[in-house]
């Protein structure tokens, strides 16, 4: 920013080039903070950074930017044509770190005497990779969230899009090249699941198993999550419908039950289908993410896609992933082979042999 201190809190954006344009011309009051070097947008880790900072860091890392949609990847800054694609300038957008640098402290614990400083800033699905420690080019990793998110580790090179799958900075280390990921996303994924309890027919959704079970099949019940898209795996449609087919009446609720867990299964196959063919299929692929605590979702997908999975035991790998960094960042670890070393993560298998 310039002239000082903004006197407002940066915009949470996450695509810059679309979504500030649209603010800077509706909003009055926004071209008045711009002009005057006031304003300032970002995405959601910039503005906690800013308001854990008490306002004196205004930051993302390379994995956060390169998401945007208008960070050049290649040249590890902001897209200098975002000038032209819109009224945005790229004076206003954070600071890019390294993903392991320091990113202020947090000033509400000066009070008391702690200092907290902020040592690892990471996206979602990279911390992820990351926290399943697959540090090492080729690797693979499934998320099976509230969308379905494969990755793959490129190394130094990044690839060409294809098949859905961009490019994007995994991480970059202090000192070192960036680490790129190859990452396709379908996005509908586990909000069918959790929608089997908020409707009540399951009474929980760690019972999804259970009720899936209860049925040798899904009695001719399917279930589609979205109407699919043409060009893509994933429907951005806000106002697609998801739908069942073949309900008569003898179907049960494991049989609705068994059809949503089973589109799960498929709608991962599209995903993986598509990766395996331009990266190869692995020996192992790790999982993680809330629908991959479901083992007939695993079984049925180890299966049908013919590959041994390794789920974490700890469901949220982006929190490992994120802890990982901070800790390198801090010291606590001196490299990416010392985590290798000294972290052990539990894993589950399921294999489609047994």
């Amino acid at each position: 920013t310039k002239g000082g201190r903004p006197d407002k809190a940066p915009s949470r954006q996450a695509v810059v080039s679309t979504q500030s344009t649209g603010v800077l011309e509706n909003i009055p009051v926004t071209k008045k903070l711009k002009d005057n070097g006031n304003l300032c947008v970002g995405t959601l880790e910039s503005w906690l950074i800013w308001k854990l900072t008490n306002g004196n860091v205004f930051a993302t890392d390379f994995s956060c930017a390169s998401s945007s949609g208008v960070f050049d990847i290649w040249r590890l800054k902001w897209c200098p044509i975002l000038r032209f694609l819109s009224s945005t300038p790229i004076e206003i957008l954070p600071e890019v770190r390294n993903s392991n640098a320091h990113f202020g402290d947090i000033n509400q614990l000066d009070e008391i005497g702690i200092r907290c400083p902020i040592r690892g800033v990471i996206g979602d699905q990279q911390a992820s990779l990351f926290g399943n420690l697959l540090f090492n080019e080729g690797g693979i990793k499934l998320t099976l969230g509230s969308g379905i998110v494969c990755d793959v580790n490129t190394g130094r090179q990044t690839h060409p899009t294809c098949y859905s799958v961009y490019p994007l900075v995994g991480w970059k280390l202090v000192g070192q090249e960036p680490c790129y990921v190859a990452e396709m996303i379908t996005a509908n994924g586990g909000r069918a699941v959790e929608w089997l309890a908020k409707s009540g027919l399951v009474d929980r959704i760690e019972s999804v198993d259970f009720y899936a079970q209860s049925v040798s099949d899904s009695g001719g019940v399917s279930f589609n999550p979205s109407s699919p898209n043409i060009l893509q795996l994933s429907t951005k449609n806000p106002s697609a419908q998801a739908s069942y087919t073949g309900i008569t009446f003898s179907s049960r609720v494991g049989h609705f039950v068994r059809a949503v867990l089973q589109s799960q299964v498929l709608s991962a196959k599209k995903t993986l289908d598509h990766v395996f063919e331009y990266y190869g299929k692995p020996s192992l692929l790790r999982v993680d993410g809330g629908v991959s605590q479901s083992e007939f979702v695993l079984t049925e997908m180890s299966r049908v896609c013919k590959v041994k999975l390794l789920r974490s035991d700890r469901v949220e790998g982006s929190l490992i992933g994120a802890a990982l960094l901070a800790g390198l960042g801090e010291g606590l670890f001196l490299s990416l082979e010392d985590i290798e070393k000294r972290v052990v993560l539990p894993f589950t298998p399921f294999d489609y042999h047994r």
